[in-house]
């Protein structure tokens, strides 16, 4: 497995270009501008988050996360990894997507500090 982190590019095979990421006071969105699916997950650095976003995107999709915080200032923040699933595989979210040998992984850093989150919810659509 590869794990790369990046900065504001993707120097990679996943290239900016397939995955672009917004971000918005209190809202994040994701959109998969490639040809091919891309599995994604969500994390937060403290880990208090009751809920964090998983799922599969397929070409011209997008995932919208809605940031929740308690208020306290803290100094956390959002990580979004990416990567591509194998080749015909279901549209469906699989950690072990993420645990192959020669699998690319890219991990997103977001740089903005937000308060401590509670949840990061997520809305899918199709984009035209």
């Amino acid at each position: 497995m590869t794990t790369q982190s990046i900065g504001t590019s993707l120097a990679t095979d996943l290239s900016s270009r397939e995955l672009q990421i917004s971000e918005q006071p209190g809202h994040i969105k994701i959109v998969n501008t490639s040809g091919k699916r891309i599995v994604f997950g969500v994390s937060t650095a403290l880990k208090k988050a009751t809920t964090t976003p998983t799922g599969v995107l397929d070409p011209n999709e997008a995932a919208l996360f809605i940031v929740k915080s308690d208020g306290k200032e803290q100094n956390d923040r959002i990580t979004i990894i990416y990567t591509h699933p194998p080749e015909g595989t279901d549209k469906q979210y699989r950690s072990e997507y993420f645990l192959g040998e020669d699998t690319l992984i890219v991990r997103k850093n977001l740089p903005i500090r937000f308060e401590k989150i509670t949840a990061v919810l997520a809305r899918f659509e199709k984009l035209n």
